[in-house]
């Protein structure tokens, strides 16, 4: 294994290279970071070409393509996941800038996850990006569970944000309660008129298992 030193010299050598226009080794920035906290200092200097970087505006000494910059956001964002968790205060300036990442379903894990980091640490700085989540939810439902987390932790910000978002989670496992319900009596009506296929029963199962598991996960965080 590494000396801490040469893994130190190794992330300075990654950093620069991706400040070069190198993108194969952008995946091992978020692992690096994880094995080696010490590095944070190197990292937050960086920070700022680090995000133009995700968002396709830096090229450094050498061109590549928006497909390029795309293919290496999951990894750049479990970079940003992996910094919140260190430093949130660090993070806190870019939450703007992280937010759009949350509607996309290769990124949305990774940066509810940093969102979660932060609110944990100050839910204030965060409060102005309550509707954005709630539209990630739509768009990205299957990261429900991190979303619905940073909403509930942005709940404590004072009573009225709280009640807001308590009518919202409510509404919400109301809504998955009625589509629970609404699935299980289809399937049981279209089982009797001999109507369902072997695929829309598995495709429906499935609907109502993740409903049965999202619901208590909902209702937790109020």
């Amino acid at each position: 294994s590494h000396a801490p030193r040469s893994l130190l010299q190794e992330t300075e050598r990654i950093i620069s290279a991706v400040k070069d226009g190198s993108m194969v080794s952008v995946p091992a920035l978020a692992h690096l970071y994880e094995i080696q906290p010490e590095a944070a200092d190197l990292f937050e200097t960086h920070i700022e070409m680090l995000f133009d970087f995700y968002e396709g505006r830096y090229a450094g000494t050498k061109t590549f393509t928006m497909a390029e910059s795309v293919a290496n956001r999951p990894a750049m964002a479990e970079l940003f996941r992996n910094l919140a968790r260190a430093n949130p205060a660090v993070m806190e300036r870019y939450i703007y800038r992280l937010i759009a990442s949350t509607r996309d379903p290769t990124t949305c894990q990774s940066i509810a996850q940093a969102l979660y980091a932060m609110a944990e640490a100050n839910p204030f700085a965060l409060a102005g990006l309550i509707d954005d989540i709630k539209d990630a939810i739509k768009i990205v439902p299957e990261q429900t569970p991190d979303l619905m987390a940073v909403l509930g932790l942005l709940g404590t910000c004072d009573l009225i944000t709280g009640g807001d978002l308590a009518r919202y989670m409510i509404g919400f496992a109301e809504r998955l309660d009625r589509d629970t319900k609404k699935l299980i009596s289809d399937l049981s009506d279209m089982a009797a008129r001999g109507t369902l296929t072997k695929d829309g029963k598995r495709t429906m199962e499935e609907r109502v298992s993740k409903n049965e598991m999202l619901l208590p996960v909902v209702l937790q965080h109020l």
